[in-house]
């Protein structure tokens, strides 16, 4: 019996390794709206800092029809609203933000 769930264990583990790693996203074209620019200059952020956030920055929960990706740095963190265009295979960044950690 022991054995038995050892083994199950152990394929649960697995197929959690091997099918649930998330590889960095592939961006082709980042597109930044008028209100995405504002808070960018807002933020002191740039073009290059948010597409890493969404390259690399943690999935948090949908907003709405938006996905929201956040980014932890030492000393503050950096957040992006974004959605993807399927047609253009484009990603359109909607808003982003920047907040003090402690």
């Amino acid at each position: 019996m022991r054995q038995i769930k050892f083994l199950k264990d152990l394929l649960i583990e697995a197929r959690k390794q091997l099918f649930e790693y998330q590889a960095p996203q592939a961006i082709k074209e980042t597109i930044f709206t008028k209100k995405a620019i504002q808070s960018m200059k807002a933020w002191g952020l740039s073009e290059k800092d948010l597409v890493d956030v969404i390259v690399y920055g943690q999935q948090r929960r949908p907003l709405n029809k938006f996905l929201v990706r956040t980014r932890k740095y030492y000393g503050y963190e950096i957040g992006v609203l974004y959605k993807m265009d399927a047609e253009k295979y484009a990603t359109i960044v909607i808003s982003c933000w920047k907040r003090e950690r402690r």
